[in-house]
């Protein structure tokens, strides 16, 4: 019936389809962006008559016939040939035998949209008329958005029901002509003043605006193939109050209701501010009037918080800015998304869309009525709130969202949460904005108790000399064992011997001495002494040494004579005196320092040096406090007490160290040193362990890792006296930790601590033999606190994933000398809206995600920096050294996977690559020279 047209003229593509046609051009067989209606018939229909006025107008219609080029710089499209757009005919489906024919009707139809349509060869629809009974009908229409926007669908049910009234049999003449202009007119626009104008308004306005930030904080891959809708109305009553309500700020209940989602935004999340688009039709006084074609613009609409304080301050704001905005409505936000680099999911220009259709639909039909559906309004990036004007007064309110990003309870809640405030929006606009903190990524543990915080860590010590002056306090493997008593004695001694060397308060005593007995009470002695510590690693490179040595500046270095003599000739530039040198055996005319010991809370108690990207390692600085704290929560919620017998496994530069000794000695536990005998196969550890009695291992991750395959593959049991394993250092193995499970009683312990060395040693910790997850770093603490943050240092809400803070007890006082980062690195919570806003907190760089049980699961770096065994290895410090080996012209490190393992996070292999005019054999030996071992390379390209 339609009558054809010769023009076959080749149009370029309007700006609002160039995106759509991109990202089709991508993905021929998605169907993300199908958009589909119904209209439902209840009454009087002749089906034969409204099928042919059904293809009348969409044959008629150009936008739904016109093929698209497949690709080009400047893709273009043209109206497909009448016989091509008649074979696109409607279909004709009976479903009123089916036993619930409306569920059955609503199922094809969403079985349908999710079919592909082909923009390339012109079919940018389907429609079908599906019959439920004599009286009631679905006409439904499925059109691609690149061939129309929503008011399309209005447009053309119009013309339809006009055309099936009149029962006329002319044929609906094509628009092609009228379709043709809209190119024009969008290209007349993009040359003009006003184009201009526009897009200087909208830089203005974004320039300073805030990022845009959504419900969700976890940025979809891509626009989703599937979206999740919930649905609702509000009554006509409820409109009639919102309308009131906006016009006393002289505004409409659209802007009201743009409002209300904005705050709502702001309470689920906190943010100072944000940007969210609002659809707009702008039609009036185009071409596209009264034409179906793809024309709908969104616009950003800025949301500023911190300048508000009630709901409704922030109508006044919104509705002002949608004001003067309006004149520079036409300007597309495609442009302003490449103009203002907003093309990323993280960077985008809007987050949550806003759409209010205030014109409702009302179709007249004798003895019928007519009530219009939507399926699907097309493409959902992220989130899309819609209020449609409904013929009885109220809205059909609907919420369609992203599935990558939401789920159907979010959407939910969210329905719930805003109907509830639109039909108390009298009460509510002039309450103050709030947040709801409990959603959240931010989790506190239990205070210590008063009494034991008061408490210092010396003093818990000697008072187990006071109370069990027998009991073992360390041993070495398979050697001497000393008591409480003893080791007390031994460390006033050492004490006193460094106090005659008359140095100021809190001064850098460096201490190389190897893992043994004289460490442990020399280490202790120097706090005894009112002094802090720095152990470096005997083995390390001399170049390393000496650059800590150069760093921390020791007043004092203590030395056994078991190590090289290059370290010892370093170490003589500066007091320096070997600890067999102390005679043990003066205790009796020696003061008793365990009695004045009154170290200041705020002093140093040890210095810890870890990889730095500058090529030099940072000094981190722990003090007496967070030390002291350390031990008590440590203690507390490991369950360690008296009667553990822990091995001290770690070298004394790694700071696992500290947890083993201090913690240990605290609460009046017994100390096993461990020899290197002992680690010479698995089951030799385990006979070690089992002879001594040992009832706490601390181990790294690494280690446990072959631990817990070789009670897998050997059948290794372990010692009857342990109760607890510690690990941390790095990623845990899922796998080892399900093996772990099978093979060991869940009545040994294993936890699985996280924690950098600027949170004294360890911050989270999880019972993995309990928990449900194998991966958890598990909950803070005691006296800690965590919040899971955004680039802007903002909580992210519980579930997403963002960068980890630290605060609370434990926290380093920065790096030694290293003011700026120190600075970048320890920073301040704020975020008003929660009592922990103001507190200090760490930057760890570590990628996390708090999730709804309230555990932390570990995810990755947002930084190069890596652990190897436990160590924190920053790339750029091997760089560093390479660069300053003779010869090298560059150095590069890239990081893969072990091959094994796969884990990034637990790297093995080091790939470096150089630009170089030497023999690689010759620098690697060099780079040995200067890295410790955890940095040497084992592959070299």
């Amino acid at each position: 019936m339609t009558q054809s047209t010769d023009s076959h003229e080749t149009l370029p593509l309007t700006q609002a389809q160039f995106g759509i046609w991109l990202g089709q051009s991508i993905n021929a067989d998605s169907t993300r962006y199908n958009a589909a209606e119904y209209l439902e018939f209840s009454g009087k229909f002749d089906a034969v008559a409204f099928m042919a006025a059904a293809t009348d107008v969409t044959q008629a219609a150009s936008a739904l016939n016109m093929a698209f080029d497949r690709d080009g710089d400047s893709p273009s499209h043209q109206r497909i040939d009448h016989e091509l757009a008649a074979s696109n005919s409607i279909r004709f489906v009976d479903l009123s035998a089916e036993h619930h024919p409306r569920d059955a009707a609503i199922r094809w139809m969403n079985t349908d949209r999710n079919l592909p349509l082909d923009i390339f060869i012109g079919r940018n629809y389907r429609h079908a008329l599906i019959k439920l009974s004599d009286t009631r009908h679905f006409w439904y229409l499925c059109i691609h958005h690149v061939a129309s926007d929503g008011y399309s669908f209005a447009l053309l049910a119009d013309k339809v029901l006009s055309q099936y009234q009149s029962n006329a049999n002319t044929p609906t003449p094509a628009d092609i002509e009228q379709y043709a202009r809209l190119s024009d007119e969008d290209a007349a626009y993009r040359s003009s003043k006003y184009f201009v104008k526009d897009k200087d308004y909208w830089h203005s306005l974004l320039a300073s605006a805030p990022k845009s930030v959504s419900f969700s904080y976890q940025p979809p891959s891509d626009i989703s193939e599937k979206t999740l809708t919930a649905k609702t109305t509000i009554t006509g009553e409820q409109l009639d109050i919102l309308s009131q309500a906006a016009m006393t700020y002289q505004s409409s209940w659209g802007d009201l209701l743009i409002t209300l989602v904005a705050a709502e935004l702001h309470h689920q999340t906190g943010i100072k501010g944000t940007v969210l688009g609002m659809p707009f039709a702008g039609r009036m006084g185009s071409v596209s009037a009264d034409l179906p074609c793809m024309h709908m613009n969104i616009v950003p609409i800025v949301a500023d918080f911190e300048s508000v304080e009630s709901l409704g301050d922030l109508h006044q704001q919104l509705s002002l800015q949608i004001r003067k905005g309006r004149r520079h409505f036409r300007y597309r936000y495609e442009d302003l998304k490449h103009e203002l680099a907003r093309n990323t999911t993280d960077n985008k220009l809007f987050g949550p869309v806003v759409n209010i259709l205030p014109f409702e639909r009302r179709f007249d039909l004798t003895d019928c009525d007519v009530t219009p559906h939507t399926l699907s309004a097309g493409p959902v990036e992220d989130i899309a709130f819609t209020f449609v004007k409904q013929p009885d007064g109220g809205l059909v309110f609907s919420i369609e969202a992203n599935s990558e990003c939401y789920t159907d309870s979010v959407l939910s809640e969210l329905k719930q949460r805003l109907s509830i405030a639109i039909k108390n929006i009298d009460a509510v606009l002039e309450k103050p904005l709030t947040v709801n903190t409990d959603k959240l990524s931010i989790q506190s543990s239990m205070a210590l108790p008063e009494a034991q915080a008061s408490t210092s860590l010396l003093q818990r010590i000697y008072q187990h000399t006071l109370s069990t002056p027998d009991a073992l306090a360390l041993s070495d493997a398979g050697g001497e064992a000393i008591s409480y008593k003893a080791l007390t004695e031994r460390v006033n001694v050492v004490a006193n011997a460094i106090k005659g060397f008359n140095l100021s308060p809190n001064q850098t005593v460096l201490l190389a001495i190897p893992r043994s007995q004289e460490a442990v009470i020399t280490m202790v002695a120097v706090l005894l002494a009112g002094h802090r510590f720095v152990c470096v690693d005997p083995d390390a490179p001399l170049s390393r040494n000496s650059l800590i040595i150069e760093d921390a500046k020791p007043a004092l270095c203590l030395y056994s004579p078991a190590i090289n003599d290059e370290l010892t000739q370093a170490l003589s530039a500066c007091p320096s005196t070997s600890v067999d040198e102390i005679d043990i055996s003066s205790e009796e005319s020696l003061p008793n320092l365990w009695l004045q010991a009154d170290l200041n809370s705020m002093s140093l108690a040890y210095l810890i040096y870890t990889s730095g990207s500058t090529g030099t390692p940072k000094g981190v600085m722990i003090s007496v406090e967070a030390l002291n704290t350390f031990t008590l929560a440590a203690a507390a919620d490991y369950g360690i007490t008296a009667s553990d017998t822990m091995l001290q496994f770690a070298p004394l530069h790694f700071d696992a160290c500290i947890e083993e000794i201090f913690v240990s000695l605290s609460v009046g536990a017994h100390i096993v040193v461990r020899n290197d005998e002992m680690l010479e196969s698995m089951s030799a550890f385990v006979a070690c362990c089992q002879q001594w009695g040992i009832s706490v291992l601390d181990l790294p991750t690494a280690f446990w890792h072959e631990l817990a395959l070789a009670i897998e593959e050997q059948s290794l049991t372990l010692p009857d006296s342990l109760n607890t394993v510690i690990i941390g250092g790095e990623a845990v193995k899922a796998p080892r930790v399900e093996a772990w499970r099978q093979a060991v009683s869940s009545d040994i312990k294993l936890l699985n601590t996280y924690g950098p060395s600027e949170a004294t040693v360890v911050a989270t910790f999880a019972d993995l033999a309990q928990s449900r997850s194998s991966t958890t770093i598990g909950k803070p603490l005691s006296g800690r606190h965590i919040a899971v943050v955004d680039a802007d240092l903002r909580p992210v809400p519980t579930g997403e994933e963002g960068e980890l803070l630290l605060m609370g007890d434990g926290l380093s006082d920065g790096y030694l000398g290293l003011d700026t980062k120190t600075a970048e690195s320890f920073v301040v919570f704020d975020f008003v809206h929660h009592p922990l806003s103001g507190q200090r907190a760490y930057r760890t760089g570590d990628r996390v995600k708090l999730n709804p049980c309230g555990n932390i699961e570990f995810l990755g770096r947002i930084d190069e920096q890596i652990k190897i065994s436990g160590y924190r290895i920053e790339p750029g410090e091997i760089e560093h050294v390479l660069m300053t080996l003779e010869t090298v012209d560059d150095a590069a490190i890239t990081v893969n996977p072990h091959p094994q393992s796969g884990m990034p996070i637990m790297l093995r292999t080091w790939w470096y690559q150089i630009s170089a005019r030497t023999m690689i054999s010759m620098l690697v030996t060099s780079a040995r020279c200067s890295l410790i071992y955890s940095q040497h390379p084992c592959c070299h390209l």
